[in-house]
Order: C-alpha cells, then structure tokens, then sequence
C-alpha cells in the first residue's frame, strides 16, 4: 500500500507540473477550478489509502502473541532434555515462532493459526506438551478474543471416548 501512495504522490505531482505548463491555454478560473479539485481529490485518496493503511486489528493477535511467547519459554525449559530428532525440529519451530513474532500484525489470523497448530503439533510429538495442556492454557486467551469478536463465547465441544459430544464450556 505504501508503494502504491508514493506512485499516486509522484504521479500526482507530475500532473500538476504538465498542467502549470499547460495553464497559459487555460481561463485563469478554470485552471485553479481544476487544480483545486485534483488537490481534492488527492486528499480524499490518499486519506482512504491511509486509513486503510490501519487495518482492523483483531483481537487475536494478543492471543497469537501469548500463546508465542508461551512456546518460547516451553522449548527453552525442555530443550536440553530433547533427543537429537526433536531438536532439529525444534530449531526449525523456533525460526518460525521468531517468524510469526515479527510479522504477527502483519500475517492474516487464519494464517498464524496454521503456524501456530503446526508449532502445537512438533511440540506436542517432542513431548514438550500435551494437547490437553494446550487446550487448558489457550481456552481461557481464545474465549476473551472471540467475546471481543462476536460478543459472545462459541460452544466449545470435546469428543469423548464414546465419540459422543460433551458441552465442556
């Protein structure tokens, strides 16, 4: 978006030279009529280019943050315990946490949550955590982004031994 403001802008401004050049066949009122609207046109692009420029940011991003520093802080107490297998997948893992860390307002949600799930998942089968230890910890960030996304809390549903759905809100 940024680029696309500095070629408006010197667009913009290569326009206004070839019309100061042209303004000798223009009547006086007119060219300043015109220049006016350019300039006011200008302004309202670049204004919606700007705002635009700040996006909604969701709320999931705090929890995304979390739940990164969260996996950080696992895989530096565990590491030196991991077999020489888990460490090569967890150094790969902590160049994607540095990743997701850097660009998490830039990535979209759906984005950092498949990261994130596949983070969960090498975590997970190094034995560094369970997904019940994961689930308890992130049901709690998860539940407050999602009631300042849709005001309310979605059902959360675990499957049982028995396959049958249990309500465990």
């Amino acid at each position: 978006m940024k680029d696309f403001k500095y070629k408006f802008l010197s667009n913009f401004f290569i326009i206004i030279l070839i019309l100061i050049m042209l303004s000798s066949s223009f009547p006086d009122n007119m060219f300043i009529l015109f220049l006016g609207m350019i300039v006011l046109f200008s302004i309202i692009v670049l204004g919606v280019i700007e705002y635009t420029d700040k996006h909604y940011e969701s709320p999931l991003i705090e929890t995304h943050s979390v739940l990164i520093n969260h996996y950080q802080e696992m895989i530096k107490k565990r590491y030196s315990t991991l077999d020489e297998n888990c460490k090569i997948e967890i150094d790969k893992i902590n160049e994607m946490l540095d990743v997701l860390e850097t660009n998490l307002k830039v990535f979209p949600d759906d984005k950092t949550s498949r990261w994130l799930g596949y983070i969960q998942a090498k975590i997970i089968d190094c034995g560094i955590t369970t997904v019940n230890a994961e689930r308890n910890f992130s049901r709690k960030y998860f539940h407050n982004a999602y009631q300042k996304m849709f005001g309310k809390i979605p059902k959360t549903i675990t499957i049982g031994e028995n396959n049958e759905e249990q309500n465990d809100n």
